[in-house]
């Protein structure tokens, strides 16, 4: 069946509608944080191609990639997602109450670090619903592994969140920006710290599928 998600994006050089199979809120809203902070960190433009080559290194399902100019049925989830040339983010996320036929805002975010905090809770919920189906199946090892990689990614988003939060942060561009602000050399950044050095020079991970098993 799927749970499937129409994702509009306003980028600083154009707009791009995408749809998505499985794009539960679960899985969007920490991966969309993680591109975020990739761009951030690397210095990318806040452009469609930008987008285009964070897909190219994480593996399909991740994020949405298939351009659509319409409705699919059964359509679940909506996400408007603007990025200025600032860096600056606003996201919405929108669920569709079938039993209404109405659609929610489920989520509004007007920062990078309302996005990082969303993407933190959406990980808890998510590891706590993993947590009780081992409890309730403890046999089923997939949930051990589902498990581990929530761990790592709700580690790396308390990090997202942990560089917004440094004073200058959350008006830059990107990462350049922030330290040009206070004339230093990265690694002898004095608010700095290793570990932030050791994210920010991580690669991308390969992306998690969402195999819709909570829909």
């Amino acid at each position: 069946m799927g749970s499937r998600s129409i994702t509009k994006i306003t980028f600083t050089d154009t707009t791009v509608r995408l749809y998505l199979h499985w794009g539960s809120p679960e899985y969007q809203i920490p991966n969309m944080a993680e591109f975020i902070f990739w761009a951030w960190t690397l210095d990318k433009p806040w452009t469609a191609d930008s987008y285009r080559a964070y897909l190219d290194t994480v593996s399909d399902g991740s994020l949405p990639a298939e351009p659509t100019d319409g409705f699919h049925g059964d359509l679940e989830h909506y996400y408007r997602i603007t990025i200025g040339e600032n860096g600056q983010v606003t996201y919405v996320y929108k669920h569709l109450n079938f039993d209404a036929e109405d659609w929610a805002v489920e989520f509004q975010a007007e920062n990078r670090a309302e996005l990082y905090d969303e993407a933190i809770r959406q990980l808890e919920a998510h590891r706590r619903w993993v947590a009780d189906a081992i409890e309730a199946n403890p046999k089923a090892v997939h949930y051990e592994q589902d498990l581990a990689a929530i761990d790592h990614h709700l580690h790396e988003a308390r990090l997202y969140a942990q560089v917004e939060a440094l004073p200058g942060v959350p008006a830059s561009a990107c990462q350049s920006d922030f330290h040009a602000e206070h004339s230093c050399e990265r690694d002898q950044c004095s608010i700095w710290t290793p570990e932030l050095t050791e994210i920010a020079d991580r690669p991308p991970r390969r992306g998690d599928h969402d195999d819709g098993s909570q829909d």
